[in-house]
């Protein structure tokens, strides 16, 4: 098992603050993968294919922080069982 959860305050201009919090748990597959493994490969694989397909176009390594990056790869592991769940309430 796995879990990684994050807590956030942001304050917006012109806005009241809010807290986000977003959770990720993924369990191991019994005689399979493990949920390391799933959260590390399924990422690195499907980055991969996309570079290969042609929808991630950009040269040189790159952190996942541009949509164009990481909306199609959360795309793809929300297939696969691995999902962000994120939650905003006003603080």
């Amino acid at each position: 098992m796995i879990v990684l959860h994050h807590e956030f305050v942001a304050e917006y201009p012109k806005r009241k603050k809010e807290k986000i919090t977003s959770t990720l748990i993924d369990y191991g597959i019994p005689h399979g993968d493990t949920a390391m493994s799933r959260t590390v490969g399924l990422p690195a694989a499907i980055a991969a294919t996309l570079i290969l397909q042609g929808k991630i176009k950009h040269a040189g390594v790159h952190i996942p922080v541009s949509p164009i990056i990481y909306e199609p790869a959360l795309d793809e592991l929300e297939k696969l069982g691995i999902v962000c769940r994120e939650k905003r309430q006003p603080v």
